[in-house]
């Protein structure tokens, strides 16, 4: 994204966009690592109600909105993953 933008955007606005975008609010984080098996759940491509209630409680509890909780979730997730391959590289 910050080498080839498909729209017509400055670098200062790509890297904005993305420091925005990948940064976390810490109420959300705090209320999200308050249940426990949330960053175990399927967000994306998921109709999964169980995963919507979950999603839609956090946000309810740190008067957040839905899109935001999921948003928080998946890139949670992201950087577990990346987490656990660099531990798997180092053994």
């Amino acid at each position: 994204f910050l080498q080839f933008c498909p729209v017509q955007l400055s670098l200062s606005v790509r890297r904005t966009f993305l420091t925005r975008y990948y940064s976390l609010d810490g109420r959300v984080v705090r209320e999200v690592l308050r249940h426990a098996n949330i960053l175990g759940i399927r967000l994306q491509g998921s109709d999964s109600k169980k995963a919507i209630a979950t999603v839609e409680q956090v946000a309810r509890a740190c008067n957040s909105n839905p899109f935001t909780v999921s948003r928080h979730v998946v890139n949670l997730q992201r950087v577990c993953r990346w987490i656990e391959r660099v531990a798997e590289q180092r053994r």
